[in-house]
């Protein structure tokens, strides 16, 4: 969810877990930057868990979205140039 309405209303139907994926996804999710969106989702959808999304590509980001209350991360393009991306 690029956005907390939109990641309450995803909470709110019952999903399992919620993606919290800012603007550095693609630029398409929304204007909120993944640093700044992930710790006001996982505050609205508590006691949903929260994964981060959007510009995490190495340990920092990792740690940094796990720092901010995530369960986990969701990396995608960082591993374009593996192998096994095919």
């Amino acid at each position: 969810m690029g956005n907390v309405k939109n990641a309450k209303r995803v909470a709110a139907s019952g999903a399992d877990i919620v993606v919290a994926q800012g603007t550095e996804a693609g630029g398409h999710t929304g204007r909120v930057a993944t640093v700044a969106l992930v710790p006001q989702v996982v505050d609205a959808v508590a006691p949903t868990p929260v994964v981060a999304a959007g510009g995490i590509a190495d340990g920092r980001g990792i740690a940094a979205s796990l720092a901010l209350g995530a369960i986990g991360v969701w990396c995608g393009t960082a591993f374009l140039v593996a192998d096994e991306a095919n």
